[in-house]
Formats: structure tokens, sequence, C-alpha cells
């Protein structure tokens, strides 16, 4: 099943009505509650793309230019 939110999946398993993988961050305030548990996976790494986009015809700020230059410094030194 595909749910449009993390809320409506975490309110799902709590519910009953299936497991997911999620991040733990995201499960920890239902984790806390007892309402979930989280079992970890064994044997397999999990990992996950992420990327960044954004607009090449617009001036960024100089946050957002700093944000972008951190995460491909990060992205560089994880390879």
């Amino acid at each position: 099943m595909e749910l449009p939110s993390v809320g409506m999946i975490k309110s799902f398993v709590a519910a009953g009505l299936g497991v997911s993988l999620i991040s733990v961050s995201f499960a920890r305030d239902q984790v806390l509650a007892g309402r979930v548990k989280l079992i970890a996976p064994q044997g397999k790494e999990l990992w996950r793309e992420l990327a960044i986009a954004y607009r090449r015809d617009r001036t960024l700020t100089r946050a957002t230019s700093t944000f972008i230059a951190t995460v491909r410094q990060l992205a560089a030194a994880s390879k």
C-alpha cells in the first residue's frame, strides 16, 4: 500500500494494519509511546538515494549555495 505521508504510515502500523520501513527518527515518538516496535533488519544494508533539485536559471542565496556545497562535500567524503 502506498500512503501520502509518514504520519499516515505510522498510524496504519500502530493500528495493526501492516508493517513499514521508515527511518528510526520518524518512528521515535510512536516507539516511546509504546504504539509500535522497531525491528532492525538482519543481514541487509539499507540505503536510499537522495538528490538536490534547484533552478539553475535563478540566483541562489548564500545559505542555499553553502548548503549545496556542504551536501556535495559530504557525499564525496562518504564514497
